[in-house]
């Protein structure tokens, strides 16, 4: 089975983050808010994969676990542990695969502030924890970083990232993965955010230099003050990947 390009990417299903009164998810578009020394934020995310691409028909269901702890006023440590399942058809040939997949830490940095606006940087890695062979994870452990912006006005929020993986993998995929991608949020009352996120990442199909672009429309409601659920859809559109995915999580803050 030749696993399909943007499948690695993907097996974390949601970036997830913490922050301001939004909660991330289900944006991929990270924030640059922080949770506070010695707070923390547990995320379970669900997401429903239907991919085209490749010659590959790929069904994946997904369930991260994130775990983001203040080190600091400024800054975050962050674990990301999904669990995967997989059914894929090439060729008339089906074959299916589930368990954990590769597992990430990282540690988002914010070193400016003012006005509404603010940076930060996110390194990080992952872990070759998941079973490359079953497509489950990259085989390789693989660094990363992330550069991310964050502008207030009023009940606007607007989110940019830009970042790069160095993407070491068995997989017969591309090393080098761009990612670019913008998102807004908009409070609509106390407790409810529409947010809609685009951007596109680099091809991890050595055979086309083509982007994998992206939309996410989705909403998030607080049921409580340190309580949230969300849920939201994602499409790709392109000549080397077409499909969506099925988005629903909730956040936890204590």
């Amino acid at each position: 089975m030749k696993p399909i390009g943007i499948l690695a990417a993907s097996l974390i299903a949601v970036v997830c983050s913490a922050g301001t009164a939004l909660a991330a998810m289900p944006l991929i578009t990270d924030d640059t808010g922080t949770q506070g020394t010695g707070k923390f934020q547990l995320e379970m995310g669900y997401e429903h994969q239907q991919l085209e691409g490749s010659g590959v028909s790929q069904q994946l269901n997904s369930l991260t676990t994130t775990l983001t702890g203040g080190a600091s006023d400024k800054v975050d440590v962050v674990a990301t542990i999904p669990a995967v399942s997989i059914t894929s058809k090439q060729a008339g040939e089906k074959t299916s695969a589930s368990g954990p997949g590769d597992i990430s830490l990282e540690v988002k940095w914010r070193f400016y502030e003012s006005g509404g606006l603010s940076f930060a940087l996110k390194p990080g890695v992952s872990f070759p924890s998941g079973d490359h062979e079953k497509g489950l994870g990259t085989g390789q452990f693989s660094p990363s970083m992330m550069f991310i912006a964050t502008k207030e006005f009023g009940p606007l929020i607007f989110l940019a990232n830009v970042g790069y993986t160095r993407n070491q993998n068995d997989l017969d995929q591309n090393f080098d993965i761009w990612h670019a991608s913008i998102a807004t949020a908009y409070k609509v009352t106390d407790r409810v955010y529409l947010a809609a996120n685009a951007g596109a990442d680099g091809s991890h199909d050595r055979q086309t230099d083509t982007p994998e672009p992206f939309v996410i429309g989705g909403i998030v409601f607080s049921v409580v003050e340190n309580f949230d659920i969300d849920i939201g859809a994602k499409g790709w559109f392109s000549d080397s990947i077409s499909g969506w995915s099925f988005l629903a999580g909730t956040t936890l803050r204590f």
